[in-house]
């Protein structure tokens, strides 16, 4: 039944398999389909709860694919439906905890699948194109289950390290609250939050173009650089990478700062924690910061700005 399954998630089921399927489905006992499960999900090493709003959209999925049109079944059907759903969600699933959405693209029937994490979690997880991307907490990523030949569009909000999948033909485009960020191939990080002031990427290698929203402006970044976007203005800095720079610094649990404004800094630690520093403290931060802070850890960001900036 394991190749059955593969063909099925890979939308490679003739419909002699499809009926071979459906019939092993339903024979199985609910200990059967609990250890093929078990064993799929070992192998893919992958460890993750499945939410029930997930399990209910993908049911009527499998409902319609496996049975047709809704009809009574034997074997205590729910547990048979989430053994199909746990299996079809778990090798993409690769960490963190996720919820995994699906919409209809009407116009082609191509599912767009939604990708949020929640505050303080990562994930990392491979597009249809090959992408690698890896997405820090309070985030949100969504793209279709295959790309448009002359496209490659994902929508995107939070920060996330993309290593795009080279494509010249076919332009990789992420749509976020406050840029449009165009690649054809190349890793970079990527910050914007809707309702922050800033927007920043940081290049590692290759080239991207970067379109503030609402600007007619296209900034060209090369590799080791940095641009700063100000949502608000829409003013832009572009700055060197420091050689001490980590592009994707939060992945080790770090904000790092150089020269940064008092500005940027209070707005950046906003975004990262959800919530907004009092007022005593940000009129303390007065002056530039260069250092590093903890990503993860509130009460120990506040205790260092409480050592620099006390007066």
């Amino acid at each position: 039944m394991n190749d059955l399954l593969d063909k099925l998630i890979n939308d490679r089921l003739t419909s002699a398999e499809l009926s071979e399927l459906r019939e092993g489905f339903n024979a199985a006992s609910d200990e059967e389909l609990a250890a093929l499960l078990f064993d799929r999900d070992s192998e893919n090493e992958c460890h993750v709860s499945v939410p029930g709003e997930i399990i209910d959209e993908t049911k009527s999925r499998i409902d319609s694919r496996l049975f047709g049109n809704p009809a009574p079944r034997r074997h205590n059907p729910f547990k048979k439906i989430l053994f199909i759903a746990a299996s079809i969600l778990m090798p993409f699933l690769l960490a963190g905890t996720i919820w995994w959405h699906f919409d209809n693209a009407s116009s082609e029937d191509i599912d767009i699948c939604t990708v949020i994490t929640a505050r303080n979690e990562s994930s990392s997880l491979r597009l249809p194109d090959g992408t690698s991307v890896k997405i820090n907490g309070n985030s949100t990523l969504s793209f279709p289950s295959r790309f448009r030949k002359k496209t490659r569009e994902v929508s995107f909000s939070g920060e996330a390290y993309f290593e795009v999948g080279k494509d010249t033909d076919c332009p990789f485009i992420i749509i976020t609250p406050s840029v449009t960020v165009t690649v054809k191939g190349t890793a970079f990080n990527l910050l914007s939050r809707k309702g922050a002031r800033y927007s920043e990427i940081a290049l590692d290698n290759g080239s991207v173009s970067v379109c503030p929203k609402d600007s007619r402006e296209t900034i060209e970044m090369t590799s080791g650089t940095k641009v700063i976007i100000d949502n608000t203005t829409g003013k832009h800095f572009v700055r060197p990478l420091d050689s001490l720079q980590n592009t994707s610094s939060w992945t080790s649990m770090e904000l790092y700062f150089e020269n940064a404004t008092p500005i940027y800094l209070i707005d950046r630690i906003e975004q990262t924690y959800g919530t907004s520093l009092d007022s005593e403290m940000k009129k303390n931060i007065d002056e530039n910061f260069t250092g590093t802070l903890p990503s993860d850890n509130l009460d120990e960001t506040l205790r260092i700005l409480n050592r620099i900036y006390s007066k």
